[in-house]
């Protein structure tokens, strides 16, 4: 299996077996799914937290198979939460990414556009509210 050759639904359709098989349909409610990615997501990130760019440059093969392992279990929860509630993936991302083209055009963020730095950081600076009298 490799992802040239490999559809998301066999993906897809291997997660869920793996589940059923186990009888842990019980437990893919999307709170538990939910919290579960977020924890493998931290689980990932430790592997960076206090690490200088320079520092993750020279990771050893070992250090990266454990990123792997890490990142594919992030993966297989998000995919068991598509799975147990029915989105589907290739329309969902299709959609996400037809709607973040229209919020952030090429014309603003690119490399040759030295804004794209300053258009991000307002994109994503909370709105401010008026205070109230």
């Amino acid at each position: 299996m490799d992802d040239r050759a490999t559809r998301i639904q066999a993906i897809k359709d291997r997660i869920a077996e793996f589940v059923r098989r186990r009888d842990w349909e019980r437990y893919q409610d999307p709170k538990s799914l939910a919290l579960s990615i977020l924890i493998e997501a931290a689980e990932l990130a430790e592997h960076f937290q206090w690490a200088e760019r320079e520092d993750i440059r020279h990771y050893r093969r070992a250090k990266w198979r454990e990123i792997e392992d890490e990142l594919t279990d992030v993966l297989i929860y998000c995919i068991g939460f598509a799975n147990a509630n029915r989105i589907d993936l290739t329309r969902a991302i299709g959609r996400k990414l037809r709607r973040n083209q229209r919020k952030y055009p090429l014309r603003l963020f690119n490399r040759r556009t030295s804004r794209s730095t300053v258009v991000v950081r307002r994109a994503h600076q909370p709105k401010r509210r008026k205070p109230r009298r």
